[in-house]
């Protein structure tokens, strides 16, 4: 039985109904990308993860929660080969799992090495990881950490690991990284980056 089939609730038919229609992921594993076999489930599962994570957000009560999830899920997405490097205003939005839907403030994320590396830098949730060109989009491999603990790489420790993929809204500087099936608290895990003026 997969690591997550524990975790899927059983969905109102009306949550479906107010979904956004969305394309497919815009990217995939790069070949020559090591990732565990937990990690490398997770991106085959990618797809029933998204639509699984917004139709129990869709089930969230807090109106203003669920305009956020329309606001970066409802544009067209678009092609790209990096992000541009700088300072990026960055927010979780935790779609199913513990809760329905929580969405969190702003925090600080950079991004650096021509597009190659991203850092969420403030908050008490942070992570740190590679962008990697694919099918249009690019590849996420990292890991979290807390406050000011060390950052972690990729592969240091299975329990703070992350794989997903960044993708653009469509004519906007805004950009999600979405996460699937991460390992705490959510089944789908997206963070909303907008570039810092």
């Amino acid at each position: 039985m997969p690591f997550y089939a524990s975790r899927l609730p059983t969905l109102a038919a009306a949550a479906f109904l107010s979904l956004p229609v969305l394309a497919p992921a815009a990217c995939t594993v790069p070949d020559g990308v090591d990732l565990s076999t937990a990690d490398a489930e997770r991106m085959e599962n990618y797809e029933t993860s998204r639509v699984r994570g917004l139709a129990e957000a869709m089930l969230g009560t807090i109106e203003k929660e669920r305009a956020a999830v329309a606001a970066v899920f409802s544009p067209d997405t678009e092609e790209f080969g990096a992000i541009p490097d700088g300072t990026y205003q960055c927010r979780t939005l935790k779609l199913g799992g513990l809760l329905p839907l929580t969405v969190y403030g702003y925090f600080d994320c950079d991004v650096s090495g021509d597009g190659s590396r991203i850092e969420k830098v403030s908050g008490s949730q942070r992570f740190t990881g590679t962008l990697t060109p694919s099918d249009g989009g690019l590849f996420y491999q990292g890991a979290i950490h807390y406050n000011n603990d060390p950052a972690r790489a990729y592969g240091d420790d299975p329990e703070f690991d992350q794989v997903g993929c960044l993708v653009k809204l469509a004519g906007q500087e805004v950009y999600r990284l979405e996460l699937p099936y991460p390992i705490h608290e959510s089944t789908f895990d997206v963070i909303e980056l907008r570039r810092s003026r």
